[in-house]
């Protein structure tokens, strides 16, 4: 049908589903029907893809975490084995003694004390303070071999850097409430920062073995005692450097000397990370109060005696 005007007569549909939306429709049959409507999204949708985002984010987070905390793991067994390695190369050099000695000795009165840290590491906070706490950055043997082509010396004002002996994951120290139940990591200060490194050496064949002398395991041993150990470390390189641990984060000193249970620096009920002498490092699971498992020992000599 045409109009008086011989044009294609038009007709206005209204749909009251929407005031956007509206058809023309044309009654010469060579033109089509269609429809219009501007872009946009409403607010139905909009919510919706928010809910999908929200939702993928929620599935993606810990997995990502996950894949971040493997990451800090992987730093730090590569500096265990770094240190490790250094601390082999100091064994090379000076006859099979390894880089472990006490921070204070007393010959007349027989007196022989020592640290977890003394082995390396970068200058110790102000908190420790005198000769049996504080240890100095060019005042330990295991340094010169770590960083070999850089001169150990603090600058003005403050303490030299040493990322090595850091571990990513390093949640706050233990070691100034070390003995006290229920201690938690210091949140202001982590171990590197405080004792100058986040890797303790192994302490717990000290206390095993003045526990079988008889003497008091948190305080001093006797020059004899020292002597005889500073040997033992010779002898544990030699004999069972594959399952000695000599060094380890300070979540195994706390679980394995301490006797207490935590989580690990890098996730897990008493995981902690282990240097062997071997050179071979492992994030492990830890028995409190245990100085040998199948995993590790920390503990070679069953046959001392009384000096």
């Amino acid at each position: 049908m045409t109009s008086c005007f011989g044009m294609p007569k038009r007709t206005w549909d209204w749909h009251p589903e929407s005031e956007r939306s509206f058809r023309i429709t044309v009654s010469n049959p060579m033109h089509t029907t269609g429809t219009r409507r501007h872009a946009g999204f409403t607010l139905v949708e909009l919510l919706v893809v928010v809910a999908v985002i929200a939702l993928l984010i929620g599935l993606l987070l810990p997995a990502l975490t996950k894949a971040r905390e493997q990451g800090r793991l992987m730093i730090c067994l590569n500096n265990a084995r770094t240190i490790t390695m250094a601390a082999n190369s100091y064994a090379a050099d000076n006859d099979g003694l390894w880089p472990v000695f006490p921070c204070f000795i007393n010959k007349q009165a027989n007196v022989a004390l020592f640290n977890s840290w003394d082995y390396g590491g970068k200058t110790t906070s102000s908190y420790w303070t005198g000769p049996t706490a504080f240890r100095a950055v060019n005042d330990t043997p295991l340094n010169t071999y770590v960083e070999p082509e850089r001169p150990l010396m603090d600058p003005p004002g403050g303490r030299m850097e040493l990322p090595t002996y850091r571990c990513p994951s390093d949640p706050g120290t233990l070691q100034r409430k070390f003995w006290s139940p229920g201690t938690t990591p210091d949140p202001t200060i982590t171990s590197y920062d405080d004792v100058g490194t986040s890797y303790h050496m192994n302490v717990q064949w000290w206390y095993e073995a003045a526990r079988r002398a008889g003497i008091n395991a948190n305080g001093s041993g006797t020059l004899p005692m020292w002597s005889h150990y500073e040997k033992m470390f010779k002898v544990a390189n030699f004999r069972s450097a594959a399952r000695f641990s000599w060094m380890y984060d300070q979540s195994m000193d706390f679980i394995a000397v301490g006797g207490f249970e935590k989580m690990g620096d890098h996730g897990g009920e008493n995981k902690a990370t282990a240097s062997f002498m071997d050179g071979h490092v492992v994030y492990l699971t830890v028995t409190p109060k245990a100085a040998e498992t199948q995993d590790y020992t920390l503990w070679t000599d069953r046959f001392y005696r009384k000096p």
